[in-house]
């Protein structure tokens, strides 16, 4: 069996549920982080950086480089409970607050002034000779005549992209419904083209650092399922039935009632749900990890012996 941590350790790689708001998401992304041994390899050694996924994918040189040297002037790999204030912030800004500057430059909607004029020539263009010399009606085409034509300079580049990442449509704004009722037509609106979309929440960053949590103190406790529930209990952030382990908080309470009861013999044996509860998160936290590092094992797993 392991030797037991420290409490101050323990507090320091597990103690989440006091995290303020504005920490929860960039203290999950970092936690998780720190379980990459390339990762912590790359920022000791000034190598070339080894980040995950949403990290990769999204961002250029010089936000990598910020990012490196945010790493190592926070002195990564210190948990996040040990990192002064400033070194959060930083962090804050680097880890999820890094395309705030791109949407500001790139916002998600513009709105640009323009005047529906009738555009004769694309009528006749596009009509059969044969109807224009039977008299019959032509039917309108219209078109946007742009005050500043930002926008379409945007559609010119965009068009030659394969995949264009602006959508452009005709919008119609009714100048009797106020700005509540505007943007509740809107959404509707989005909605039924696009679906609806899920951000980041607190309680699904809670509940990835949980699932964090609970594999660390697996791999702390291996031998141990009654200490283990007891920490799991103490530092796992409660609230919602998704992060709150109610299986484990029931049987932890149940057992420290008959404790206090002194009904002599108290029946250690873990609760199905308990067992279940610990099993899954320490898989969903595999499972996220992978997500980030594709061909890495957290360092709170076992990892495969050598051969």
């Amino acid at each position: 069996m392991k030797k037991r941590a420290q409490k101050s350790d323990l507090d320091a790689e597990c103690k989440f549920a006091d995290l303020p708001s504005p920490e929860i998401e960039t203290a999950c992304k970092y936690e998780y982080m720190r379980e990459s041994q390339r990762l912590r390899d790359a920022v000791q050694r000034d190598g070339h950086p080894v980040l995950p996924s949403f990290l990769q994918e999204n961002l250029n040189w010089y936000e990598v480089l910020r990012l490196m040297s945010a790493l190592r002037k926070a002195r990564f790999a210190k948990p996040w409970n040990s990192l002064k204030p400033n070194a959060k912030r930083e962090l804050i800004l680097t880890v999820s607050e890094w395309d705030e500057e791109r949407k500001k430059s790139d916002p998600a909607v513009v709105i640009e002034d323009a005047t529906p004029v009738r555009d004769l020539e694309g009528e006749l263009k596009q009509l059969p000779h044969a109807r224009l010399l039977a008299g019959m009606p032509l039917d309108p085409v219209w078109r946007l005549k742009p005050s500043h034509p930002e926008l379409l300079r945007k559609l010119t580049e965009e068009s030659e992209e394969s995949e264009p990442k602006y959508f452009f449509g005709f919008i119609r704004i009714h100048r009797g419904y106020n700005g509540t009722e505007a943007i509740k037509a809107f959404r509707k609106e989005f909605e039924r083209r696009w679906g609806k979309t899920k951000g980041g929440n607190r309680d699904w960053w809670s509940a990835k650092l949980n699932d964090l949590v609970v594999m660390r103190l697996c791999q702390q406790f291996p031998d141990d399922p009654i200490d283990r529930i007891e920490h799991i209990v103490k530092f796992t952030i409660p609230g919602s039935k998704r992060v709150g382990f109610k299986g484990c908080r029931d049987w932890w309470k149940n057992r420290c009632r008959d404790k206090k009861a002194k009904l002599g013999h108290v029946d250690d044996r873990i609760s199905q749900a308990a067992s279940e509860e610990m099993s899954r998160a320490r898989k969903d936290a595999l499972k996220f990890f992978q997500s980030l590092f594709s061909d890495q094992r957290p360092l709170s797993w076992p990892q495969p012996e050598s051969s």
